[in-house]
Formats: C-alpha cells, sequence, structure tokens
C-alpha cells in the first residue's frame, strides 16, 4: 500500500504541473491562465486530500489474492506559500513552498520547493526523497549521487488549450 501512495503522490504532483485530465480540470486551467496575466500574485494555501488507496485482500497463510479489493483512506494535509511575477513579454516565474502530512504517518515532507521559470518546472530533490522514504523503501543510490538539490520537469504540455478528447487521451 505505501508503494502504491508514493507512486500516486509523485503521480499527482507531475499530472498536476504538467497535464489535466478532465473538463473542470481545464475550465481551472482556462482561470489560471487569466491569472497569470497579473503581473504579481502571492497565494497561501492550506488544504487536505483525500485518497483511497486500493489494497487486495490476501487469505492468510497463502499467497493467493481474493478479487476483492478493500480501500484505505489516507487523509493528507498540506500548506503552501506562492508567489509568482508575470513581467509582460517575459516567461512567468513563481516560487512555491509546500508541507504534506498525512494522518497515518506515511508521509511527512516538510519544505518542498518549486520554482516555475516558463515552461521549466523544477521541484527539490527532497520531495522526491520524501516519497520513497514514505513508501518504506531507501532511497536508491542514483538518486543520492544527484548533486543538484532540483529535478528539472519539462511543464511544456500545455492543457490548457486541449480539448476534452485530447486531455482523455493523456
Amino acid at each position: 500500500m505505501k508503494k502504491k501512495l508514493a507512486l500516486f503522490m509523485t503521480m499527482m504532483l507531475m499530472a498536476t504541473s504538467l497535464v489535466g485530465c478532465s473538463s473542470e480540470q481545464k475550465a481551472y486551467f482556462d482561470e489560471t491562465q487569466k491569472m497569470a496575466n497579473w503581473e504579481s500574485s502571492e497565494s497561501d494555501v492550506t488544504g487536505k486530500m483525500v485518497l483511497k488507496v486500493a489494497v487486495p485482500a490476501v487469505e492468510e497463510g497463502t499467497a493467493a489474492v481474493k478479487p476483492e479489493m478493500k480501500f484505505e483512506t489516507i487523509n493528507v494535509d498540506f500548506n503552501a506559500k506562492g508567489y509568482t511575477l508575470n513581467e509582460q513579454g517575459k516567461d512567468l516565474k513563481g516560487i512555491v513552498t509546500m508541507n504534506l502530512k498525512s494522518d497515518k504517518d506515511l508521509i511527512d515532507i516538510k519544505d518542498v520547493k518549486i520554482f516555475v521559470d516558463g515552461d521549466k518546472v523544477y521541484i527539490s530533490k527532497n520531495y522526491f526523497e520524501g516519497i520513497i522514504t514514505s513508501a518504506g523503501e531507501a532511497i536508491p543510490e542514483k538518486i543520492k549521487q544527484i548533486k543538484q538539490e532540483y529535478i528539472l520537469i519539462d511543464g511544456s504540455v500545455n492543457s490548457a488549450m486541449m480539448t476534452d478528447d485530447e486531455l482523455m487521451k493523456n
């Protein structure tokens, strides 16, 4: 279950910074695009995500998995502070500092920093390390060897300009 949760959290962060998947999210991104035309904005967001993670039911004493699935609910509290700067004719720039903590002590990630510079999204390495350790895994040597404090994600996919059909394909 921890591995599924870690995968979900990684995919959620990537998906929310790269693509949408519904008409509601498209509307949200359209509104966000309007906000991007502001010269600058500051935000302070606190919220709660409720995750329902599928856990296969296993018979005791055997490795057989029953077809029915159990669901475990995990509540994740988060807070984020951000600032964006939109100078006319230049790429949008922004910074977010975020903390995540779950009610079941699965996730406790502090001081995640995200920088946006146009289509480039830099996410602090401690986010990925936190997700991996939340899954009960050791941090892989390849990640330990990364000397940079931030990992770059290409944010050039603009889902706000995609049709509903295109969103559903992604």
